[in-house]
């Protein structure tokens, strides 16, 4: 049975909440933030800086390594907050099914309960299923085959009219539609926090070994190391 795939308007799922490891690290993120960018605007300390491999491209490259730490942090949270929202819309998508698909199984089966091969066609033998491969074939044997000569006219008089057959049709797509776009939240993810992670250990390699350098270098001038948070 044709049917359209009614369109969804597209929304941007909102960001979860930080968890504590994200707020530390978005806190640590943009110390080092301010710490670089101190150090940049500092020209009174640039040739001490340049004896040491800290010259203004090097200390550019570690502003660079901060800036993509922060959207790596940014892109995880709009991942967490993708995974929940097309969570929220399997389950809602789930429960319009069943409940759609409950009703019109047991009007049908009203209609030929004596009549063994009609139930087997129609995909209304044994138990309801709950599970999902197994809703999506009953409700689709039942979507699919309740429209044949040998069985339309009496499930239409039992009220399982051709408008409710569209609309379980559409369920069904709905709620394909809505596993495919959770199994593909649930993917990216990892991918998400593995960017994450990557991009975290990159900015805290650099920023450890300057750290170590300029508390060094500057030791006898603990008026700069203050100006740039060390």
């Amino acid at each position: 049975m044709a049917t359209e795939t009614p369109a969804v308007p597209e929304t941007k799922p909102a960001p979860r909440p930080r968890s504590a490891q994200d707020k530390q690290l978005a806190k640590e993120t943009a110390a080092a933030g301010q710490t670089i960018r101190a150090v940049i605007a500092d020209t009174e300390a640039a040739s001490e800086l340049a004896e040491g491999g800290y010259a203004a491209l090097e200390l550019n490259r570690g502003l660079a390594l901060q800036e993509v730490a922060q959207e790596a942090l940014a892109e995880r949270l709009v991942a967490d907050g993708a995974q929940d929202a097309s969570t929220k819309a399997y389950l809602a998508a789930q429960k319009s099914l069943t409940t759609t698909y409950s009703k019109l199984r047991g009007l049908a089966r009203s209609a030929f309960l004596k009549n063994a091969d009609a139930l087997k066609t129609l995909g209304l033998t044994g138990r309801e299923p709950r599970d999902l491969a197994g809703q999506l074939n009953a409700a689709d044997a039942l979507a699919r085959n309740s429209v044949l000569p040998p069985y339309a006219d009496k499930l239409a008089a039992r009220g399982v009219t051709a408008a409710k057959l569209q609309d379980l049709q559409t369920k069904i797509t709905a709620l394909q539609e809505a596993d495919r776009l959770q199994e593909a939240a649930k993917a990216a993810t990892p991918r998400a926090t593995a960017k994450r992670d990557a991009a975290i250990t990159a900015l805290s390699t650099w920023l450890t070994e300057f750290k170590a350098f300029a508390k060094a270098q500057f030791k006898d001038r603990p008026d700069i190391l203050k100006r740039w948070g060390l």
